[in-house]
């Protein structure tokens, strides 16, 4: 089924929680009543990516080691109203959070990215569970030696918390599977932006990750990929 199709071109400026205004990108903003057809006005490639009040994000990278650039899409699909539809925000109105995140369950989102190639499965995150799709994603590179680029990411619940797990995901065999996650905060993403990210690669399959500890401290750990289980399918929540 298709739907008619109506795109917002808005120049956003995104800022972290830290203000740090001289890390602001410019996006194309994409609103649509579809999930086929998306197409960028120009060739921005935005290595980070926050959530904003009115932003669905794109991310760009060599996800299955072809060594073509492909891009996957950000779309929000509301099973309620069978469309897809703006993330609800409050512009800022701290009095309207409660009225947000209900409006949040009542859409009963579908939040996933589609490929610019059409060999690459859609990446789904969520079936009707309660989120503003994607807070953080960035590409880290190719972490594992594989020849393709892995994706870090962070969701957006709708919530009041800050702690949050980022995932490490990657494309092999023609699906997506988890490599690894580890508990933060989405104020430490925010923070790190400026220190390369919440994942550094040591060498390849390993990496050093700034994580949560059971403490509820801010630490950092070498963690080995080539030890953790293979090709574990990706959660969908």
């Amino acid at each position: 089924m298709r739907y008619p199709l109506f795109l917002l071109l808005v120049i956003i400026i995104i800022t972290s929680c830290s203000n740090r205004s001289e890390q602001a990108y410019k996006e194309k903003i994409i609103y649509s009543d579809t999930i086929q057809n998306v197409t960028l006005e120009d060739n921005t490639i935005q290595e980070y990516s926050f959530i904003n009040d009115t932003t669905l994000l794109y991310l760009t990278g060599d996800f299955n080691g072809d060594g073509i650039k492909d891009t996957l899409y950000e779309h929000y699909f509301s099973k309620t109203l069978n469309k897809e539809v703006p993330v609800p925000h409050s512009n800022g109105d701290i009095d309207l959070a409660d009225s947000i995140i209900g409006k949040v369950y009542d859409l009963a989102p579908i939040s996933f990215m589609t490929c610019s190639n059409n060999k690459i499965d859609t990446l789904y995150f969520s079936n009707s569970s309660p989120l503003f799709g994607l807070y953080y994603i960035k590409n880290e590179g190719d972490l594992d030696g594989d020849g393709g680029d892995e994706i870090s990411f962070i969701l957006a619940w709708a919530d009041y918390s800050t702690t949050n797990e980022c995932y490490i995901i990657s494309y092999k065999k023609g699906r997506w599977v988890n490599l690894y996650s580890f508990p933060t905060w989405e104020w430490a993403a925010d923070e790190q932006i400026d220190k390369g990210g919440l994942i550094k690669k040591m060498s390849t399959n390993k990496i050093e990750v700034n994580y949560r500890t059971d403490e509820a401290d801010q630490a950092t750990k070498i963690v080995d990929l080539s030890k953790l289980p293979k090709d574990t399918p990706l959660k969908t929540w």
